[in-house]
């Protein structure tokens, strides 16, 4: 235990395939959950690794890039998310609008083998980090419910037997696009 509520284990190696099981006695019941590490993502590629994007572009002035292409490698209809952050250290806004902060994003999980980036997504010059994340149905569970909080807790449909939450894996790969001025 590290004594906030989490727990780490350095000696063990999460290995793809693998099956995890969780169980630990809470309030006289055995609170228990199953998983499977899903493979790495395979075949990730980009439509395109640089873009330029003009500081009026989509307010009437310059012109939007066309849509970025991400795809990957779905043979079994796994489920997927994407995430892209601005890995700067020292952040340009690309325009006077962008909320403070706001430099990531992602997609809702599909099992699809591929996804469509709105160039207006990024708030940011610079390069960014796509993160293709492999999850399994207990977090797309998770996610979809996820309209749940601590304040007005519902029944939420996940892999913890006599407790909430999931227990879950997820495997990821990266590709890097760079966000440029004309």
């Amino acid at each position: 235990s590290n004594g906030d509520g989490t727990y780490q284990n350095s000696d063990l190696i999460v290995k793809a395939g693998s099956s995890y099981q969780l169980s630990f006695p809470y309030n006289g019941m055995t609170v228990t959950a199953t998983t499977v590490a899903p493979a790495e993502p395979q075949g990730l590629t980009l439509s395109e690794n640089t873009i330029s994007i003009g500081q009026s572009a989509g307010f009437g002035g310059g012109e939007m890039p066309s849509m970025i292409n991400v795809s990957w490698s779905n043979k079994d209809s796994s489920y997927y998310f994407i995430y892209v952050k601005n890995v700067e250290v020292v952040k340009e806004a690309i325009n006077t609008r962008t909320e403070a902060g706001k430099d990531f994003f992602r997609n809702t999980p599909t099992n699809m083998d591929q996804y469509e980036i709105n160039p207006r997504s990024f708030q940011y010059y610079g390069q960014h980090r796509i993160i293709l994340y492999r999850i399994r149905p207990e977090y797309v569970l998770f996610f979809q419910d996820n309209s749940s909080s601590s304040l007005s807790i519902t029944e939420i449909r996940a892999n913890i037997q006599n407790g909430f939450g999931i227990f879950t894996a997820i495997n990821s790969a990266s590709a890097y696009l760079y966000v440029g001025k004309p």
